[in-house]
């Protein structure tokens, strides 16, 4: 009778140290939180979107962006779905260098320091023309297609905004570079122009070290600015070619003597 009443104590016993180990070796989840951006290198005030993944689901995401020149900004509205991951879109300022990000939820934190702003780029339009007539104003600049209008021999128009270059006012006798398009062929294997257009800074003559293709339709000019430009302010600049010339209303700022 003993026996049998130890023999069921230990069984309980037994039994009650099993359900503890197995109540002992339920994991505990743990996330392991990084964030990542579409790109490496963007365009100086080029948008990055960053990606989250790893953190607490459903819950606020504090993103911090801490920019070259040191200043902290934050991403507003970023908050995790319900498998821990988000999307954020960050517009930076017009500042080249480097960026670095940091999400956090309270309990993990992710950092990417691998953002570099220092690419140069460019965004391109073209004008779609209305109608057939060569000096055809009716169309729109669009960065699809120039459209079914263009008819054999007429001149097809783009434009061209260079980012990822930043400028500070030119010097008198400083050699500046300049952007244009609509300037014609060049020599078969070359990228020069057989015949330099004629650049004009404040009503001056400046002089024309380079003028070639740099891009498909995108020509770069090196320009000499004239020393006797006035100073202080912006002053006007066209270019002449045959008997064509740019539009008008493009500036360039000259530094104080």
């Amino acid at each position: 009778m003993k026996s049998k009443i130890l023999t069921g104590a230990w069984k309980k016993t037994a039994l009650t140290a099993l359900v503890a180990c197995l109540v002992l070796a339920i994991p505990v989840m743990a996330f392991t939180a990084q964030i990542t951006t579409d790109k490496k290198h963007y365009s100086v005030g080029e948008g990055m979107v960053v990606s989250g993944t790893g953190f607490t689901p459903q819950v606020t995401i504090t993103l911090a962006v801490e920019r070259p020149d040191h200043q902290i900004d934050y991403v507003p509205g970023v908050t995790t779905d319900t498998a821990g991951a988000f999307t954020a879109n960050y517009a930076p300022p017009q500042e080249p260098g480097r960026y670095k990000l940091t999400a956090t939820d309270g309990a993990n934190t992710a950092t990417t320091a691998s953002t570099e702003a220092d690419a140069i780029g460019y965004n391109k339009g073209v004008y779609n023309k209305g109608t057939t007539s060569p000096t055809d104003t009716t169309g729109v600049w669009t960065t699809g297609n120039a459209g079914s209008n263009y008819l054999e021999n007429q001149w097809a128009f783009y434009q061209y905004q260079v980012t990822g270059v930043t400028t500070t006012p030119a010097k008198p006798g400083e050699t500046i570079v300049l952007y244009g398009t609509g300037f014609g062929s060049t020599i078969s294997g070359q990228a020069a122009l057989p015949v330099n257009p004629t650049i004009v800074i404040d009503g001056y003559v400046a002089n024309v070290a380079f003028a070639g293709l740099v891009g498909p339709g995108l020509y770069q000019f090196n320009v000499t600015v004239p020393a006797t430009v006035a100073s202080g302010q912006d002053v006007f600049v066209v270019a002449l070619l045959a008997n064509s010339e740019t539009q008008a209303g493009v500036f360039i700022p000259i530094t104080a003597r």
